[in-house]
């Protein structure tokens, strides 16, 4: 008789639990890129598992995740896995960088901008192109001028060229005239 009654207490214990998971996201999924760029989007989005599933905006999703500017496009559902609600998310990276570059510049060297770079923002050989690193990259060669006591900021521009095989080179472009 304790058997029934044990199995009755733990079926009611356990419906609170099934409730409070049904309707949620349960798992979230990064399709088509590295393992290191997909726990990245899954730790910096605004979505985490146990989030209503009602309150779920897929396109401000795929807007979060292209915003990051590891990615050209990303496209969100919400669909359901091995019995879980998953919020699965198919992106597109974009390309890997093969070279970078620095043009123009005389007044600081360009080695140690481009390690710094690399250390840095991961603006360097090897890693996935972020587009929001390169502005942020500009800025700091530009207020690295000011800070070795230089009277102006150069005026810094990037070009991004894809080569045959898909990567890029990154070449920076420093413009030294003082106005």
């Amino acid at each position: 008789m304790r058997h029934p009654m044990t199995l009755a207490v733990t079926v009611l214990l356990a419906a609170p639990a099934v409730a409070q998971t049904a309707g949620t996201v349960q798992d979230v999924t990064v399709v088509g890129t590295s393992e290191l760029l997909a726990s990245f989007v899954r730790a910096t989005l605004s979505v985490q598992s146990g989030a209503p599933l009602s309150s779920i905006n897929l396109r401000q999703v795929e807007q979060e995740v292209v915003a990051s500017g590891y990615f050209r496009s990303a496209a969100a559902e919400l669909r359901s896995v091995g019995g879980r609600d998953s919020l699965v998310i198919t992106v597109v990276p974009n390309a890997t960088i093969k070279d970078v570059t620095v043009t123009g510049l005389t007044f600081l060297p360009a080695d140690g901008f481009k390690k710094s770079v690399g250390d840095l923002l991961n603006i360097a050989p090897g890693a996935t192109l972020n587009t929001q690193r390169i502005d942020e990259a500009k800025t700091a060669l530009a207020s690295n001028f000011q800070g070795e006591g230089y009277p102006f900021a150069p005026s810094i521009s990037a070009d991004v060229k894809t080569e045959s095989d898909g990567t890029v080179t990154v070449n920076f472009i420093v413009d030294e005239t003082t106005p």
